[in-house]
């Protein structure tokens, strides 16, 4: 079977991580149940141009989050902004920014995921922060208007 049949018409070229941020006042992060998160996302922006036969997208995410102790006034504050290059091999410039929008944002959403465990993980003695699983279909309106916010 020649993979080259099923790729995508939307496919991620390259990412990095242009800011980060992280205050943190734990040693070790307390359950699930001694704390509260919060959790916003915005879309910083994205830019298109059109190379070849295809078109090419920049995309940034940035998230925000705050996971506070119920009992002390220790925190753990974090930012990051993952920016995205993506590839459209079609004509269609609606589509691209469609498909940039939603599938851009829970692909580069995927990838903010595993550097904030990475770096929860380095951050305490014990634990660390797994972000939640988002559905970007229902989060998308959210996003056009700027940012969304998700309480755990």
């Amino acid at each position: 079977m020649d993979i080259r049949d099923s790729l995508a018409t939307l496919q991620l070229l390259n990412t990095r991580v242009p800011e980060l941020t992280i205050e943190n006042d734990f040693v070790t992060l307390p359950s699930k149940e001694e704390t509260e998160t919060s959790l916003e996302l915005g879309d910083v922006g994205h830019a298109i141009e059109k190379r070849d036969d295809a078109y090419v997208g920049v995309l940034q995410l940035r998230i925000h989050s705050i996971t506070k102790s119920k009992k002390s006034n220790k925190k753990i504050e974090f930012s990051i902004v993952v920016e995205g290059i993506f590839k459209f091999d079609g004509d269609d410039k609606e589509m691209f920014e469609q498909m940039l929008f939603l599938n851009g944002n829970s692909s580069l959403y995927s990838i903010a995921r595993s550097h904030i465990i990475n770096m929860t993980s380095l951050s305490f003695a014990s634990g660390q922060i797994i972000l939640p699983m988002l559905n970007f279909v229902k989060i998308a309106e959210q996003l056009k208007q700027g940012e969304a916010k998700v309480s755990e």
